[in-house]
């Protein structure tokens, strides 16, 4: 099982009427908003001849890299950061970028720009723009089901369960498999979301915990070259080593102690780092100073 997911139940669930079971779904438009009276603000800097970009936004950063007049895929780093991935295929090849959010009084990206394919790597500090944020809330107090293609929330049904929100998210992503599909339930996503240097390339609503890490553990195996990353109904799966701001280890199915005891042996060895983990999403923070456990090795390091 790698990119391509396919689910074990899904010849069991699409029905034609669970095509139909929707309605017609109504669309949400939103007027276009009051033009600015200035730029949003952008900061770059620039390794391995890659211009690494953050431009203020109001729910965080999009981050972005240039190289000449090519710009490549933008992710969103919010507000409260986070360890972020994208790639650019530049005229002189393609390019990962890799980096954690370090918060001060100026907030920083620090990490390193690679060149896909070879041991070639510069690491950059970016001072990210100063501004105020809003409160990104839009799923907050939601009630039953909302459904998204490309972002774009197109029905709401309040007194769906959520066995039939998966029913037709199984069934919209088979009618539309060139767009995004998304569901929330009760304000929270739904499914497991696979992603490839940070770009969503498999969703399954209806997946376990095991089924998303399995899928994880073989992709991981199989795609080497990828930073291979999932998501279990909105939460980050998994623990994730960092040096430098650059992922090194990805443990899909370890425990909690077992990643705090691998962090604090590779905190402790390799002294000269910037060494930091996360595991389910959130950043790994010790309240005492750390001891050598018997055994951790470094996580997977590539």
């Amino acid at each position: 099982m790698t990119a391509t997911l396919t689910s074990p139940f899904r010849h069991s669930l699409l029905k034609a009427a669970a095509l139909l079971s929707i309605g017609v779904p109504f669309l949400t438009l939103l007027a276009p908003g009051a033009a600015q009276a200035e730029a949003p603000q952008v900061q770059c800097t620039e390794a391995l001849g890659i211009n690494v970009c953050a431009k203020l936004q109001p729910f965080g950063y999009d981050l972005y890299a240039q190289s000449e007049s090519v710009t490549g895929q933008k992710t969103l780093l919010p507000p409260e950061g986070g360890c972020p991935v994208f790639t650019i295929t530049a005229p002189t090849g393609q390019f990962r970028v890799e980096g954690c959010f370090e918060s001060g009084s100026t907030p920083k990206l620090e990490g390193a720009v690679k060149r896909i394919g070879t041991p070639g790597q510069q690491a950059f500090s970016l001072n990210l723009p100063k501004g105020y944020f809003l409160g990104n809330d839009a799923h907050l107090g939601e009630k039953g089901y909302a459904y998204y293609l490309d972002g774009v929330k197109v029905a709401v049904e309040p007194n769906w369960s959520r066995r039939e929100a998966i029913v037709q998210l199984e069934a919209a992503k088979k009618t539309y498999p060139n767009q995004k599909v998304e569901g929330y339930f009760d304000g929270q996503k739904i499914g497991y979301e696979l992603f490839w240097d940070g770009v969503r390339v498999g969703f399954e609503p209806g997946w376990t915990l095991q089924q998303a890490v399995t899928n994880l553990q073989q992709n991981k195996k199989a795609y080497p070259q990828k930073r291979v990353e999932g998501v279990l109904n909105g939460q980050k799966i998994g623990y994730e080593l960092f040096w430098n701001g650059v992922r090194v280890g990805f443990e899909p199915g370890w425990t909690q102690q077992q990643a705090i005891d691998n962090l604090r042996w590779n905190q402790r060895t390799y002294a000269n780092q910037k060494v930091s983990g996360w595991f389910g999403g959130e950043p790994m923070m010790f309240q005492q100073s750390a001891r050598r456990p018997a055994a951790a090795p470094v996580a997977d390091r590539k």
